[in-house]
């Protein structure tokens, strides 16, 4: 079950955060800036959890 979340992050990062980010850049005229600043917020926070969760895949292996 685990190995399927990660799919999911990726699914769900290409399918809400980015048409979510251009449709507030286009229609509430957000500032570059922000959507800019968003977008990489996520890809930081999805390395991060995609780091955590290959460390915790390695130690229950050595289990």
């Amino acid at each position: 079950m685990l190995k399927n979340i990660m799919g999911f992050f990726h699914f769900e990062m290409v399918v809400t955060v980015i048409p979510g980010l251009v449709f507030g850049y286009l229609r509430w005229d957000l500032p570059l800036y922000l959507c800019i600043g968003i977008f990489v917020l996520c890809i930081i926070l999805y390395s991060y959890f995609k780091k955590k969760y290959k460390e915790s895949k390695g130690a229950n292996e050595s289990l």
